[in-house]
């Protein structure tokens, strides 16, 4: 039963998380300890060749590795020569979602493929054999291509899979070069691709439809086709559940790479002054691909989002923009597939009120190695050359050509870039990044937008609520390097932050009369659930992260429930400003598109416009110095992002290491004042706040004698 209506979900384009679900309950069973019936081994291999189906489509390339791999293990022991074939053509297309093309890598997949193919002929699985002459014909169209495409078309013939011939057809006109016999093959094919069996039919062939229609056809019957992709990918995205949704679209967003990029490319060889709306076009194709699911999720838990129903344009960003801000929105992909094919590129679109630039960047087979280096260093900062070569790679030659009085920076990262600490890059020997501009993030233009719009006229005096140090009183640290003992959330929970406390006392004193602070025991998640709106939410905690299971990951506060995505969406923070200044809290899984599916992005869902947080784990006393000097320009009247910039400047020239203030960054509208009185004055603090600050620095002081180098995540 599990197995049928997990195979109608995905034959029918379905909730595939749902189809997830029912193949893990099954796998479970079929290979539990209990004794089952002789037809189990059909079972089994059912099951895995299913869930590796659907592991697939959905996104979860390192799930639907280790399902290949059981399931060609399982074929082996029972000496499934047949099944064989089946999972080596699996490990091998998963082999490609899982590495970047290069020379090394393309051989390796070849081989793997080849070993599908000899295994497939050996078991006559003659789909297999077909599929993979398809494979080798792509990567070797000049070698022996003809001839795997010949015996291709033969073998689908003969086992009358109409789609598969009509593939080796379309790839032997795509290697031909001939625009007449294309022209004449999509004329006879396209009408019945339009009215597939299922969706997946739909999908497939359009997006191999669309190079073709490139070559043949006038740009507006491109453009119509490819909406046509597009909506079909929308159509299946929207009903999948949870986080399914985003995982989903990640995996079909080549199809936005490619036409965004291919529309940049006929942009640049425009004449001078010639404008068709192709630059325009390019950039609203990857604002339908950027954070779908969360402006979904917003719209479902009731915010306004009217201004999010079409994509946003160039001309409304550039309207939005104030005259000292400049956007930087960045599409990061490949410029060649695995078969040599473009694949879209990794392209900079620079806004600023006036005019609108592109820029070519490093594909991601470039630059995705690069900062995965940069990324792993210990010290960031002693290795000037890995840092110096990312910002001239990212951002040199188009900061370089921004006009005059341009202080600040709006970026809409991709892929990994949303995991970047762009605040420290910089040439080497010369000053970072954040001297110069002050920074934001958001997940898209669109998003930005909306909040920006929604940003109140007069901003009210807020009223801060802050959580701080959660552990249980007299909690005794715990070696990070223990073993056994307590699971790692609760040794987590139970290492206290000495130096949050401290933290928590001042943003008191810093936010004002109106703020209330809840510490130690008194920082549950009850409490912040029966709390009225706050203007501001601090969280000073230890946080974990999983970055394969984001609903997973949570914030850790008193009392034993930890603070879950789901819980923190269910939260009423609709004009908050949040600040978590607890490890990674902006870091997680990301997919192309949609972003991080982090614990700042939770917050996002329950209404707030803005959050800051950290991209890496950061030690307790440098966080609590940091987020304390935020507030302290905060509490002047700085927005969001100035006072975030301001603070990390001073850390810089006090001759802080990068590690300990680059991984803080402002996610969404970085504009917002929340400190401001409604007069537009700063606030007036009693002479009792400013004396209430005074003991509690003395106090601070007296804490750095004994300063435990405790990371928020309870690493030391």
């Amino acid at each position: 039963m599990e197995l049928q209506a997990a195979k109608h979900l995905h034959n029918t384009g379905g909730d595939l998380t749902e189809a997830a679900r029912r193949l893990y309950r099954l796998e479970a069973l079929v290979f539990g300890p209990a004794t089952l019936p002789a037809r189990a081994d059909f079972l089994r291999r059912a099951c895995l060749a299913t869930l590796w189906e659907v592991s697939y489509d959905l996104g979860r390339f390192p799930e639907a590795r280790r399902v290949a791999e059981r399931w060609r293990a399982l074929t082996e022991a029972q000496g499934d020569l047949y099944g064989q074939a089946a999972s080596a053509y699996a490990e091998a297309i998963t082999y490609t979602e899982l590495e970047l093309p290069n020379p090394r890598t393309r051989s390796r997949f070849r081989g793997r493929v080849h070993e599908a193919l000899e295994l497939a002929v050996d078991a006559n699985h003659r789909e297999i054999e077909a599929r993979s002459r398809l494979l080798l014909a792509k990567l070797s169209p000049e070698d022996q291509g003809p001839l795997h495409l010949d015996r291709c078309r033969s073998l689908a013939g003969g086992l009358g899979l109409k789609e598969l011939a009509r593939d080796c057809r379309r790839e032997e006109i795509r290697a031909g070069r001939d625009a007449a016999s294309a022209a004449r093959w999509l004329l006879e094919t396209e009408a019945r691709v339009e009215e597939p069996e299922d969706p997946w039919t739909l999908l497939y062939n359009w997006a191999d439809h669309l190079e073709l229609r490139w070559r043949i056809s006038s740009g507006s019957d491109t453009l119509d086709a490819a909406e046509t992709i597009l909506a079909a990918v929308e159509d299946v995205r929207q009903v999948q559940d949870g986080t399914g949704g985003a995982r989903f679209l990640s995996v079909w967003a080549d199809a936005y790479y490619w036409l965004s990029g291919r529309l940049l490319e006929e942009d640049e060889g425009l004449p001078e002054g010639r404008d068709l709306g192709y630059r325009s076009r390019a950039f609203e194709v990857m604002e339908r691909l950027r954070a779908q699911v969360l402006r979904d999720r917003l719209a479902a838990a009731g915010v306004e989002t009217s201004s999010l129903a079409t994509p946003a344009t160039l001309a409304q960003v550039q309207a939005a923009l104030e005259p000292d801000e400049a956007m930087l929105s960045y599409q990061l992909f490949l410029w060649q597939s695995w078969y040599h094919r473009f694949a879209g590129g990794a392209w900079l679109t620079v806004i600023t009120r006036d005019e609108v630039r592109t820029y070519r960047r490093p594909g991601r087979e470039h630059l995705e190695p690069a900062l995965a280096v940069y990324l792993g260093l210990q010290d960031p900062e002693g290795h000037p050359r890995a840092k110096e070569d990312l910002y001239r790679s990212l951002l040199k030659e188009p900061l370089d050509e921004l006009p005059a009085g341009i202080e600040r920076l709006v970026l809409i990262p991709d892929g990994p870039l949303h995991l970047l600490p762009f605040a420290a890059l910089g040439e080497s020997g010369g000053s970072p990044l954040v001297d110069r501009y002050e920074l934001s993030s958001a997940p898209s233009a669109g998003l930005w937008l909306h909040w920006r719009q929604a940003r109140p006229l007069t901003p009210p005096v807020a009223d801060a609520l802050i959580l701080a140090a959660p552990a249980p009183p007299g909690a005794a640290p715990v070696s990070s390097g223990k073993r056994g003992g307590l699971p790692a959330a609760e040794r987590l929970a139970r290492t206290p932050l000495l130096h949050a406390r401290r933290e928590g006392r001042l943003i008191r004193a810093l936010a004002g009369p109106e703020s209330r602070l809840l510490l130690g025991q008194g920082a549950t998640p009850e409490a912040l659930e029966l709390a009225s709106r706050p203007g501001i939410l601090h969280l000073a905690a230890h946080a974990v992260v999983d970055p394969e299971r984001p609903e997973r990951s949570a914030i850790l506060l008193a009392g034993g429930r930890p603070l879950t995505p789901e819980a923190i969406a269910a939260l009423d923070l609709e004009g908050t400003l949040v600040v978590l200044s607890a490890c990674r809290s902006a870091a997680g899984l990301w997919l192309r598109g949609e972003g991080v599916l982090s614990l700042a992005r939770a917050f996002f869902e329950a209404g707030a416009p803005a959050v800051v947080a950290t991209l890496t784990p950061v030690r307790d006393d440098h966080a609590a110095d940091l987020v304390t000097d935020l507030y302290r320009h905060l509490a002047r009247g700085a927005t969001v992002q100035g006072a975030l910039a301001a603070a990390q400047r001073q850390a810089h020239a006090q001759g802080r290491p990068a590690s300990a203030w680059s991984s803080l960054v402002v996610l969404g509208d970085g504009g917002l004042r929340p400190l401001l009185a409604q007069d537009g004055s700063r606030h007036r603090w009693p002479a009792l706040a400013w004396v209430g600050l005074a003991v509690v620095a003395g106090l601070a002081v007296a804490a750095v004698l004994a300063r435990r180098r405790t990371r928020r995540d309870g690493t030391p």
